[in-house]
């Protein structure tokens, strides 16, 4: 249905013939001669009954065979706040009266704008068209003449121009639509999609497309050419849809979702996951069974270091049906995986029709692509931390750095806790949504440096997104449309430095029982070494005890094990230097609390050659007094040790004041002195060789006896 145009009196004569004159020059943004399909045009090789489409050798060619509406699209980013002027030669060889072809600018929210031209008439008509809905902008509402538009078998130029805040539709250098773009027209210039629309039986040679806007691409600087996005292959892709792929950080796990599978659960997205092989190839995908897979679409956010947790999309009931919107979380069990728990986020809303996560490596932060009331454009990314209690604080808005007026899609925060990726449409790039890079400047999470761009390599013409990459940054995973076995199908891509994020270290091993060296299943917790601040939390696995946890450079840490009724042998590490991705093997024992038991206190720091204790020693001490304070009836003995560095006398001394040391800490603490007692080894009970710096390192310590529980 056509309705009165508001601006059907505003059209002057004068105004057209002044605006006839070309604009001045912008940059070519997009640019199509039609040699092949490199761009990636939508639905550009079709053969069928209703339309044919042939594109190559330097035309578009396009034949409508029935009596209804047919488009062919390509998505092209376009800068909300700037001018631009988009022009196309078309040739109709063929065609009736009834109707025309022309421009077309359509988006995700299903509205469509129309600028038509019927050659066999010499008519032209321009307006928007949503859910069967049609809205008509010429001014006799209605097809209209011009003596511009050329005949059948001729070339005609259509051109859509937008300059400050008006639109001028033009036909071979004549203004025949202008229009101040109110908030009705507006939506035009907020679109993802440009293309050609077909009415009506006709045969058109579409014979260049052409997009001028003065837009710049801020590439991630040395980046090299040449990247090859490599296809999983049969193994993880199929005919169907792969889709949302997250890497687990050790890289040795790939979680994904099909779409369009029959055997899936209600037939809607499933999950899958796949070992890897080698370094380059995957184990054919299995499918996550009952409760991660139900009747909703489910999909993997995260996974932990130690793939012992995954974090889902909607939040799940007891009996593992479906409850509602929101995230959750799912652990590994000895049966499988736990039905999934509810994530809390304070103050969560979500006004948009999307909604995508990211938790950190450590979980301490969960960011999100969101649209709330502070939102700059459509969604926005958000970030929430971690509380005591195990929810997370109410989301805060990246800012306007990351956040552009369109909208931010799939967030990826690396390991480094530093390098966030994200896909986007508001910053320039290659197609309808790009993938872009930043970092975080400092601890506010609102000052990010400028979105860089992946490049043409990762990025195209089409739709980018879910950039996944594990610890290492060696490889990168992303989903494409391009030279896939169907649908959206998983890519690799080998990372360049100038893509890496900031390199980290890997730490695993097993959670033992020091007495009998048997696995452990217990919560890892590890903590800035200086500041005793939690750094990050993990769990060790049911079955074997082993983990995996992540270190940022930059940091020295201590980490230990957790388990009621065991003391905890705590670990350290010092990456401060960290220049390179490490994975480094630490087995973390628990120490049964029972008499006669000895247990290191691994994380004591003296000056060398002194027995003053280092500000750095506090937690591991603090974690004594809080078992002595919990068990008051408990008796220790604290014994200190050296190396055979130095004479007997002086390793004696030493050893004995470094255990008093401890005792007076203890007792500042409120710990009784009689139930402490002091004793100095020196360099008699070695506990590893002193022939070497590793050995006589191993040799320095200090241990504590229980003597009564």
């Amino acid at each position: 249905m056509l309705i009165e145009n508001p601006f059907k009196n505003s059209i002057a004569l004068s105004i057209l013939l002044m605006l006839a004159v070309p604009c001045s020059a912008q940059k070519i943004w997009f640019e199509d001669t039609f040699k092949d399909n490199s761009k990636g045009w939508l639905w550009s090789d079709y053969d069928g009954p209703e339309v044919t489409r042939k594109l190559g050798g330097g035309t578009y060619t396009i034949h409508h065979k029935k009596d209804q509406i047919y488009w062919t699209l390509i998505p092209i980013y376009s800068d909300r706040n700037k001018d631009f002027s988009w022009d196309s030669n078309i040739i109709q060889q063929e065609g009736n009266p009834s109707n025309g072809f022309g421009l077309l600018v359509a988006g995700s929210n299903s509205k469509y704008f129309y600028f038509m031209i019927n050659p066999v008439t010499g008519m032209w008509w321009a307006g928007t068209e949503q859910k069967g809905t049609w809205s008509c902008f010429n001014a006799s509402r209605n097809w209209e003449p011009s003596p511009a538009i050329h005949s059948v078998s001729m070339n005609n130029r259509l051109e859509l121009q937008r300059k400050d805040d008006k639109l001028l539709f033009r036909v071979n250098e004549t203004a025949l639509l202008y229009l101040p773009i109110y908030p009705l027209f507006k939506e035009l210039v907020e679109q993802d999609y440009y293309g050609i629309v077909t009415c009506a039986p006709m045969k058109i040679e579409v014979e260049d497309f052409t997009f001028r806007q003065d837009n710049v691409l801020n590439l991630v600087p040395n980046l090299p050419r040449g990247l090859q996005k490599i296809n999983l292959g049969p193994a993880i892709n199929s005919s169907f849809s792969e889709k949302t792929p997250v890497v687990s950080p050790d890289g040795k796990t790939l979680f994904f979702s099909v779409q369009g599978d029959p055997g899936s659960v209600a037939g809607s997205d499933d999950i899958y996951f796949s070992s890897a092989l080698t370094d380059t190839t995957w184990n054919p995908k299995v499918k996550g069974g009952f409760p991660i897979n139900n009747a909703w679409p489910n999909s993997v956010i995260s996974v932990s270091p130690d793939n012992n947790n995954i974090v889902l999309m909607h939040t799940y009931n007891a009996d593992g049906s479906p409850k509602g919107a929101g995230i959750s979380v799912a652990t590994k069990t000895r049966e499988g995986w736990s039905v999934p728990r509810d994530i809390t986020i304070d103050n969560y809303y979500n006004k948009g029709g999307s909604n995508e996560f990211c938790m950190s490596a450590n979980r301490e932060v969960l960011l999100m692509t969101i649209q709330r009331d502070d939102s700059h454009g459509s969604n926005d990314a958000y970030v929430s931390f971690l509380k005591e209690d195990g929810s997370y604080s109410e989301p805060m808005n990246l800012g306007t750095t990351v956040n552009s007026s369109g909208w931010e899609a799939s967030p990826f925060l690396a390991a480094d806790n530093v390098s966030l990726y994200f896909a986007t449409n508001g910053h320039p790039g290659y197609g309808s949504a790009d993938i872009f890079v930043t970092k975080r400047l400092d601890s506010t999470w609102t000052k990010w440096s400028s979105p860089q761009n992946l490049g043409p390599d990762i990025n195209s013409s089409g739709w980018e997104a879910y950039f996944t990459l594990p610890a290492s940054g060696r490889y990168a995973y992303v989903v494409s449309e391009k030279k896939s076995l169907g649908g959206i199908d998983i890519f690799r891509v080998t990372l360049p430095e100038a893509l890496k994020p900031r390199p980290v270290v890997m730490i695993y091993g097993k959670v033992l029982n020091s007495k009998t060296k048997e696995p452990l299943e217990a919560t890892i917790q590890y903590n800035d070494l200086t500041t005793n601040k939690q750094s990050g939390l993990a769990v060790s696995n049911v079955k074997d005890g082993s983990y995996k946890i992540v270190l940022t450079a930059g940091e020295a840490y201590s980490f230990l094990a957790k388990k009621e009724n065991y003391y905890s042998v705590s670990e350290n590490i010092d990456v401060q230097k960290l220049s390179a991705y490490q994975e480094i093997e630490r087995n973390l024992y628990l120490a049964p609390i029972d008499v006669g038991e000895t247990i290191l206190l691994n994380n004591l720091f003296f000056d060398f050659n002194r027995s003053n204790l280092r500000k750095e020693s506090a937690a591991e001490l603090d974690r004594m007094v809080a078992l002595l304070q919990d068990r008051l009836s408990m008796m220790v003995e604290i014994v200190g040790h050296t190396d055979n560095v130095g004479s007997d006398a002086y390793n004696q001394t030493l050893s004995v004041n470094r255990a008093e040391a401890v005792k007076e800490y203890l007792f500042s603490k409120g710990i009784q002195s009689d139930r402490i007692q002091v004793k100095g080894y020196g360099k008699t009970k070695p506990s590893g060789s002193n022939d070497t710096e590793e050995g006589r390192q191993q040799n320095r310590r200090v241990e504590f006896t229980i003597l009564k529980n």
